[in-house]
């Protein structure tokens, strides 16, 4: 089976709540790229994600600590990639 051009429609969220739409072209070995670049990120967060999941109960410090980060993500406070990488020390 021969691929065509293949055209997505992808939604824009505009400020202004006006619905745009932009098409897309990709042929058939971009769009294989793009997929297996999405597999591999999602094995990646996977990954992550079981490595920072606790293995045990938390204790009363870090239900604390956990409380105090949610309140600062509500607040929208946040911190750079960078500056939290140098508070770990690594």
């Amino acid at each position: 089976m021969v691929w065509q051009n293949l055209i997505w429609r992808l939604p824009l969220n505009v400020r202004s709540k006006v619905d745009s739409q932009v098409t897309v072209t990709v042929n058939e070995n971009d769009l294989k790229l793009v997929l297996e670049k999405l597999d591999g990120v999602k094995l990646e967060i996977l990954r992550l994600r079981a490595m920072l999941l606790p293995e045990g109960k938390t204790t009363e410090e870090e239900e604390a600590e956990i409380k105090a980060a949610e309140k600062e993500i509500e607040k929208g406070q946040k911190t750079s990639l960078n500056d939290f990488i140098k508070g770990l020390g690594c």
